[in-house]
């Protein structure tokens, strides 16, 4: 089945969709050209979608569809997703989702995006200063997850670094090991298809019945 948001309210037209099929029947396939394919796939789940379909990096027609590298650590790190439903990803496979979405852009030999969600070299990037000093304290104050958890790493970059007032400078001077510090080499394990298509995320309920 395939529905459009009415153009007035940008609501889902899942709920009374739910009405005439059951939950496990419904899915749902977004596209990015306002920005919201993540988000509207997320608000289909919450209305009773139990299919997500994505591309990896978000690849697709227009601007793109649901990006499946910001979509799956959502689903199965994120609450309330990551108790409700098992999504057929295991931890150790998502350690390989960075250089799974890498690979596909140097196979397409395109520019990976530095901001994306996850798997972006700024995701886990932190220049001086406030954001700075708390990484060094509590990495968790700026890094909502484990970096290692998907495959990346925290960035500490030299430059930016230096950038530091000599106030702050002398406030925390620990940041002179910081300046040391070098990239992290990738040390993570890809098994998967080396082919980029649309991709399926089947919502299971772990603990609960469809209603």
């Amino acid at each position: 089945m395939a529905a459009r948001c009415p153009p007035k309210s940008g609501r889902s037209p899942l709920p009374s969709s739910r009405q005439a099929f059951a939950g496990d029947r419904l899915a749902i396939h977004t596209h990015d050209d306002t920005g919201n394919a993540v988000a509207g796939s997320l608000a289909a789940v919450d209305a009773g979608a139990r299919q997500i379909q994505g591309t990896l990096n978000g690849l697709g027609e227009r601007c793109g569809n649901a990006n499946l590298t910001t979509l799956i650590p959502t689903l199965l790190l994120k609450e309330p997703y990551a108790s409700t439903y098992d999504i057929g990803v295991t931890r150790s496979q998502l350690a390989g989702l960075t250089r799974a979405s890498r690979m596909l852009d140097d196979i397409l030999n395109r520019v990976p995006t530095r901001a994306a969600p996850y798997v972006g070299a700024s995701a886990f990037a932190h220049k001086a200063g406030l954001h700075a000093s708390a990484i060094l304290k509590d990495p968790s104050t700026y890094e909502h997850i484990d970096p290692a958890v998907v495959g990346n790493a925290a960035h500490h970059s030299d430059v930016a670094i230096r950038r530091a007032s000599p106030t702050c400078a002398l406030a925390f001077p620990t940041w002179g090991s910081t300046c040391q510090r070098r990239r992290r080499a990738w040390a993570v394990s890809w098994n998967g298809s080396r082919t980029a298509k649309t991709a399926v995320i089947p919502m299971t309920p772990r603990r609960r019945a469809l209603s």
